[in-house]
């Protein structure tokens, strides 16, 4: 769950692997085999070839390899990268098994590993200096000995692979060389489909007569009122989550303002004072956020990587545009069910928006079902969350649509919260969290770090008006009174700030461009020399 990004390039005819270990497989050589499992059942196999691949050497960390046709890898000293186009499923079809598999050009025992990556962030030019990061997701492994021009394959998760998708392979142990896309037995997806037939119309029955009550129906008691910790006030028009209403016994994490004089952590601080630079996240992996309506019927989600947390079932009509990004994510909120439903890696129609299986069901990769009124890191049932590297709701400090309005016209008062930031892979400390954090994904183990859940604040003594754009004002004044919390890891050298995704409202592009926002990842000019990373939430 991090945020990465690239894609582009021809190949070359042999790749070498650092690998870690498989499942081997013989998958026939047939393009698309079709039988019937059972009446009214088609099923399928779809392949899809490498649209880019390439790999990279530790010993040479500046060097472009992506025309070499034969390469080889050891552990920790090569690694090579794949990527594919999302597989063309027939319609209506469903992806019901999925497997990457690849040709070992030389026999070896190597123990391949291959683990889930970026499809942007790279290209054949990438070098071992500019690989993308790890997506920390292990798809599978194998310690059966590789032979030449034996094809091998490993089960992935069919939400995965259901837009674009990139695989990394490495090797724990010996050398590794694998046939590249040029060659006749690059590698490929194999995914398996079904489809079945239309349901019948149920025919409508003829409606039975109400007979008239002779006695007065008895009036209904009102409803019981409930006292909820940090009551949101949340619209689709303006309001807050998780960051109003009754907060006074348990403060909202992004509502609270900083004290004059907050503690820091100067280690942390002096961490993050390296970063490159900052930017802001509109599109790819920006969040899509949806109101749902009061009568939107809930459908069943199946989670096929890190399980459903708080519920099964979300308010999808489909029309939904997911996040072009590898992360798929998308949001929706339910005023009236009190929760919010937050999606990661969705499978999408070839027109970007939710794909609604055959038997009206959605599948994801992972989702967490939150409680609207809590604090933002919770279920209703009080259980952590999965959907975001630090366990936070993907909504918990988002910039969202009225707040960029009021950006372009009052930069200083627009954002009323704290935000919610992702830094470089190369600065979340690894195994260690903090409030309101309930997880880490960061990855440093060693040497100093920032601590996923840390509050970051502007100092006050930087003059936010100087900055060119309004949005970047906006944050500024926000990062000043309230803050911005580390919730992720994100494949560039920058901190990356989280805002509505622009098409997720109809005058998004045009909201954003009168706040001095043309485009994705655009740099924000953000002072990171006058950042300050805070001992606590609370800043006490």
């Amino acid at each position: 769950m991090s945020t990465n990004r690239t894609f582009a390039r021809p190949f070359s005819a042999v790749l070498g692997l650092s690998l870690l270990g498989f499942v081997f497989l013989d998958v026939p050589a047939d393009a698309t085999a079709v039988s019937q499992s059972s009446p009214g059942v088609r099923v399928g196999v779809v392949r899809v070839s490498a649209k880019m691949d390439t790999h990279v050497l530790r010993s040479r960390p500046g060097r472009v390899f992506g025309k070499s046709r034969v390469m080889s890898a050891q552990p920790g000293l090569a690694e090579s990268l794949v990527a594919f186009t999302a597989p063309r499923l027939p319609q209506a079809a469903n992806a019901t098994d999925a497997k990457f598999c690849f040709t070992s050009a030389t026999t070896s025992s190597a123990r391949v590993k291959v683990w889930a990556a970026p499809v942007w962030g790279w290209n054949e030019r990438t070098t071992w200096r500019k690989r993308p990061a790890n997506s920390g997701l292990a798809v599978g492994v194998a310690a059966t000995r590789s032979i030449a021009g034996r094809r091998s394959c490993v089960d992935v998760p069919t939400g995965l692979v259901a837009g674009k998708s990139a695989f990394r392979l490495q090797t724990t142990s010996g050398t590794a060389r694998v046939m590249s896309k040029e060659s006749a037995n690059g590698p490929q997806l194999v995914v398996a489909y079904s489809k079945k037939p239309p349901p019948k119309p149920t025919p409508t029955p003829t409606p039975t007569p109400t007979p008239t009550p002779t006695s007065p129906t008895p009036t209904a008691p009102a409803p019981t009122t409930t006292s909820f910790p940090c009551l949101s006030s949340y619209t689709s028009l303006a309001g807050l989550l998780w960051r109003g209403g009754d907060c006074a016994t348990t403060p909202g994490y992004t509502t609270s303002r900083l004290p004059a004089t907050p503690g820091a952590n100067g280690t942390e601080t002096a961490k993050l004072r390296t970063l490159a630079g900052s930017m802001l996240n509109i599109d790819e992996y920006s969040e899509p956020v949806y109101d749902a309506s009061p009568t939107t019927a809930l459908r069943k989600v199946t989670c096929v990587s890190y399980g459903c947390i708080g519920g099964a079932s979300a308010p999808i009509v489909g029309t939904e545009l997911v996040a072009p990004g590898s992360d798929s994510q998308i949001s929706i909120v339910d005023v009236a069910r009190r929760r919010t439903f937050e999606l990661w890696n969705v499978q999408r129609d070839a027109d970007g928006t939710v794909k609604i299986n055959a038997d009206g069901s959605v599948t994801a990769g992972a989702m967490s079902v939150v409680d609207l009124d809590g604090r933002g890191n919770k279920t209703a049932e009080g259980k952590n969350l999965n959907i975001t590297g630090a366990g936070v709701s993907r909504l918990f400090g988002l910039v969202m649509a009225h707040e960029v309005r009021a950006a372009a016209v009052s930069p200083a008062t627009a954002i009323p919260h704290a935000l919610q930031v992702s830094l470089p892979t190369s600065m979340n400390c690894a195994g260690a969290f903090r409030e309101p954090a309930t997880k880490t994904d960061g990855r440093v183990t060693s040497g100093s770090c920032v601590t996923e859940g840390a509050r970051v604040v502007i100092d006050a003594s930087f003059d936010c008006r100087t900055m060119s754009a309004k949005m970047g004002q906006a944050i500024c004044f926000a990062m000043q009174k309230y803050g911005a919390y580390v919730m992720d890891n994100n494949g560039s050298q920058n901190m990356a700030v989280y805002s509505q995704h622009r098409r997720s409202w109809a005058s998004g592009r045009s909201d954003y461009a009168a706040a001095g926002i043309n485009g994705d990842y655009q740099g924000l000019g953000l002072p990171t020399k006058s950042m300050t990373v805070l001992t606590s939430w609370s800043g006490l």
